[in-house]
């Protein structure tokens, strides 16, 4: 597979970025939508989604080293990270949930 002009663009913005984070700010200046979007469809609140893609995008600069191009798009990688750092997002909320039941409406429930 020969990599698009984009994705050779793309390839050169990450080598960039790994040497010097501060090279980062383009590629998360063309993903950030997407991501947001992304994330806030399975959000509660705008708040939460942002407070998520902004916990995404600093995973993806921790971690930019590590990606690998072996013809999945970079943008795939983007949204693993995403949809993770979601469902971590869950998970730590769902040990502070409560659900408040009305007694008559548990036994309707129930029966």
């Amino acid at each position: 597979h020969v990599p698009s002009e984009r994705e050779q663009e793309e390839l050169e913005l990450i080598q960039l970025a790994v040497k010097n984070p501060e090279a980062f700010a383009p590629l998360y200046d063309r993903y950030f939508e997407a991501i947001y979007r992304f994330v806030y469809q399975r959000c509660d609140s705008k708040d939460q989604a942002f407070d998520i893609t902004q916990q995404a995008f600093v995973k993806v600069l921790q971690n930019l080293s590590r990606f690998q191009n072996k013809g999945v798009p970079f943008i795939s990688w983007l949204y693993r990270i995403a949809r993770n750092e979601f469902l971590n997002a869950v998970k730590k909320e769902q040990t502070r949930r409560t659900l408040n039941v009305y007694s008559e409406d548990f036994n309707s429930i129930l029966e």
